[in-house]
């Protein structure tokens, strides 16, 4: 992963929501979006599969199993440079 030295950066990060919907806004050129997803409080990361995972906004159906999971954003912009939202939570 490169860290972002230009102007690839989030300027709007995702909140802990029990509405199940996150979103990030970012700038730079040519971006792309992966939400992740830890069930283990951060301590590893899965890529999500879900409807919008690769979009700024992912819908997390926020069935009983979820809550407590976390979501980030990654985003890469066209030089490969990456930034990682903040963590938000889905709660109950």
């Amino acid at each position: 992963m490169t860290t972002a030295t230009t102007g690839l950066k989030i300027v709007g990060n995702p909140v802990d929501s029990a509405v199940a919907t996150f979103s990030v806004k970012a700038e730079g050129e040519g971006l792309t979006y992966q939400w992740m997803y830890s069930r283990n409080d951060g301590q590893s990361w899965v890529k999500s599969t879900l409807t919008g995972s690769n979009t700024p906004t992912v819908s997390v159906n926020a069935k009983a199993f979820r809550i407590g999971q976390q979501y980030k954003c990654v985003v890469t912009d066209a030089s490969g440079y990456v930034v990682e939202s903040t963590v938000a939570t889905v709660l109950g």
